[in-house]
């Protein structure tokens, strides 16, 4: 997105800086990574520009602090020219069933479909931040008009 980048400031009291909306949402998502266990989250515009040239796995869709529209986000997996073993190609296919069900609401299917992305990536812990979040809305459900969108209060 755009940016300005460069020495900021005055001809007194400068430093070098990046500012902009982009570079704040990139920020939040970073931080995102310590709740979901992840490695490296891009965001739905990051995710256009990369195209085909790397594996993605859709985490979920959130709106971070501080900005009212929700983002679709992604995981970065790996070069597309060496893609995924197997079970981790299994796990993804998962995780995709499970995300779409619990998007539906189905809190159930998806923690058996995130508990078989697991069994098939073991080294996977979004599955298990997905799986103790479906535990939460089974035990205390979203509002009725809940639109799927995981509310990060957390920078």
């Amino acid at each position: 997105g755009l940016m300005l980048v460069g020495n900021l400031g005055s001809e007194y009291r400068f430093s070098y800086g990046v500012m902009g909306d982009d570079v704040n949402l990139g920020s939040r998502l970073e931080g995102l990574n310590k709740q979901y266990g992840s490695e490296i989250i891009i965001g739905q515009n990051t995710a256009d520009l990369v195209g085909q040239a790397f594996v993605l796995r859709e985490l979920d869709q959130v709106r971070v602090v501080g900005k009212q529209k929700p983002t679709r986000i992604y995981e970065l997996l790996a070069d597309a020219a060496n893609g995924t073993p197997i079970e981790q190609g299994k796990a993804i296919e998962a995780y995709a069933a499970a995300l779409a069900a619990y998007r539906d609401q189905r809190w159930e299917e998806a923690m058996k479909l995130f508990a078989e992305c697991a069994r098939n990536w073991p080294e996977d812990r979004v599955a298990g931040t997905m799986i103790g979040r479906c535990e939460e809305y089974a035990a205390q459900p979203p509002p009725q008009d809940w639109d799927g969108v995981y509310e990060a209060t957390k920078k």
